[in-house]
């Protein structure tokens, strides 16, 4: 694999990673499972930094949906450079929601784990998975039950579902084995096995010629397994923001160094964009976990300022963030049904890639929270 590959941005990464970890002890605890007093708030609260996060990271991954969308039509116009810079500026998104997912797993039992898992993200994926399957594919013959079964199990109804089976894959790494040695040494053993496992999965050695084989390999937990690790050895930097500030934003050369790194990291993935090289992974190191540290500091600024302007900012994404999974679900729909119509008019490639964008992040929050209410009507 040469450095002409999009792949090239991995090694890139790596190195920049390589960098900080060496330098700043500040980010070697990301790895290293400090052990913290975090106060009881913090464990009983949920964080509205993290549902900052959630809602930037979940904008970006409908940008990421909308540049298909896009360049389906206008393969050769400029404007398709930006959307694809923007793509893959947004590939940290991903990540971000499995780093997130693994700081408030409580498992008291199995009924009760498994049921939260069931009532809050498998049930709603089948419903609107079914919705996603009726309005895309022909019901044809009795293979299509099993068509339908094989692409609600692999979650490839609609190409962001994968992301379903995956941190369902996830949640039973953690039931089954990480909950039975977190606290132990020997999860330093089982978080650098999973970063070897990511790396091998990012130079796509797990590929297959097997069309269904080949389905299965964006929801296969080793793309991701090391992000959901390492949400595992900083919850208690994350979960208090308290324990950030002691722990991450001691000294400003770290942060400086950080923001730099990721600005060298964006003008290279600029220069993979301009030549039209194929889409940067959603799983590679270091763009993800660096991003994700330097989201938090956002956040904790913007939580913390006196301006309303910035207050309202913040209060907008972070409900966004608290809505992500209605819009995660939905929004392939819309751009699935949205095919049969040029994105350009809509007033424009700019004002169509607004409008777009808007409608895939209001229309699943409407969605949602009419169902919700109706629910109550007619259930409570």
């Amino acid at each position: 694999m040469t450095l002409t590959n999009s792949y090239s941005a991995e090694i890139f990464g790596l190195i920049l990673c390589s960098f900080l970890f060496l330098l700043f002890s500040n980010f070697r605890k990301l790895f290293f499972f400090p052990k913290f007093e975090t106060t009881p708030q913090a464990i009983e609260k949920r964080s509205s930094i993290i549902d900052f996060i959630r809602g930037i990271s979940i904008i970006g991954i409908v940008i990421i949906h909308l540049d298909s969308y896009f360049r389906y039509y206008h393969p050769n116009d400029s404007f398709s450079n930006i959307t694809f810079f923007l793509s893959n500026a947004s590939r940290f998104s991903v990540p971000a929601f499995i780093i997130s997912s693994a700081f408030f797993l409580n498992y008291k039992s199995p009924k009760e784990y498994w049921l939260s898992k069931w009532n809050n993200l498998i049930m709603p994926y089948l419903i609107i998975g079914t919705i996603a399957y009726i309005l895309k594919y022909p019901l044809e013959s009795i293979y299509t039950i099993f068509d339908y079964i094989y692409k609600i199990f692999s979650g490839t109804i609609m190409a962001p579902f994968y992301f379903v089976p995956l941190m369902v894959q996830c949640y039973l790494i953690y039931a089954l084995f990480v909950r039975r040695f977190e606290k132990t040494k020997s999860i330093y053993i089982v978080l650098w096995i999973s970063f070897v496992l990511n790396i091998f999965s990012n130079l796509d050695w797990f590929q297959s010629t097997n069309l269904y084989i080949n389905g299965l390999i964006p929801a296969f937990f080793g793309n991701f397994v090391f992000f959901f690790l390492v949400g595992f050895s900083a919850k208690n930097i994350f979960k208090d923001s308290g324990n950030f500030k002691n722990t991450i934003l001691t000294g400003k050369i770290f942060l400086f160094s950080l923001v730099i790194s990721l600005l060298f990291y964006l003008i290279f993935v600029g220069y993979l964009s301009m030549k039209k090289l194929p889409e940067l992974s959603n799983h590679f190191i270091f763009y993800p976990l660096a991003m994700f540290i330097l989201l938090f500091s956002i956040g904790i600024k913007l939580e913390e300022s006196v301006s309303n302007i910035l207050q309202k900012i913040y209060s907008i994404f972070s409900f966004i963030g608290k809505m992500s999974l209605s819009i995660f679900l939905i929004h392939p729909i819309l751009i699935h049904l949205s095919f049969g119509r040029d994105p350009y008019s809509f007033g424009g490639k700019v004002s169509g890639f607004f409008f777009f964008l808007l409608l895939n992040i209001i229309i699943p929050i409407f969605l949602w929270i009419s169902f919700q209410k109706l629910r109550k009507i007619f259930f409570n």
